[in-house]
């Protein structure tokens, strides 16, 4: 019923410190992408190209014609190399381009795989396309209507600004669990929908590349 039902011994002292989710991130960053997408601000088709700047360093045409789809699903077909990229935190430079720099070694859409550069992407991508800091955009449609409060939770950037997308979100264990009561009454907070049941359904509906 929403309510908690149990405690720890140690409660009094971890409940206020923000832990290391690493990649229940991803997860998060699928909520703002359905947030932007129940806005209208971003269709799940759309070529990523539509949001991303032009010029060198900002993906070929092959690149640019993944879709937001495919980052959601871990179908982008990007080349996967997942030590070196947690090995990099907070050291990256910019880690939209670092994906955009990694070859496709499947063709997008057709084959899934688990990497972590593939989220950092699409964190870049919901930022521009709903024109403002992805983390202002989190407090403002997310965390403060679930009464996450601003200093409830600690995000990391890389050296440009960018927040990541795979892992990197530090947040308290009953801010966390606001997340997933979030999820578990389909979107709904308190009588406010905060997230479509449209997306939803879509987030629980297995794939043709991952069943």
């Amino acid at each position: 019923n929403n309510c908690e039902v149990d405690q720890g011994l140690l409660d009094v002292a971890t409940n206020n410190i923000p832990w290391e989710i690493f990649s229940s991130t991803k997860s998060v960053i699928s909520i703002l992408t359905g947030i932007a997408y129940d806005q209208h601000k971003l269709a799940l088709d759309d070529p990523i190209g539509m949001f991303l700047p032009t010029g060198p360093g900002w993906g070929d045409a092959a690149h640019r014609a993944i879709t937001i789809r495919d980052l959601l699903t871990e179908t982008a077909g990007i080349h996967e190399s997942i030590l070196t990229e947690f090995a990099s935190t907070a050291t990256d430079p910019n880690i939209a381009q670092e994906a955009l720099a990694q070859p496709l070694t499947h063709m997008p859409g057709t084959y899934f795989e688990y990497t972590q550069r593939v989220p950092d992407l699409l964190a870049y991508v919901v930022q521009r396309a709903v024109g403002e800091d992805l983390q202002a955009f989190a407090q403002r449609y997310l965390f403060s209507p679930i009464g996450i409060p601003s200093d409830g939770y600690v995000w990391l950037r890389d050296r440009s600004g960018n927040t990541y997308g795979y892992a990197n979100l530090f947040i308290s264990p009953p801010q966390f669990a606001k997340l997933g009561l979030l999820m578990e009454n389909d979107g709904n907070w308190n009588g406010q929908q905060i997230l479509s049941t449209n997306y939803i359904a879509q987030l629980r509906r297995p794939t043709s590349t991952n069943g």
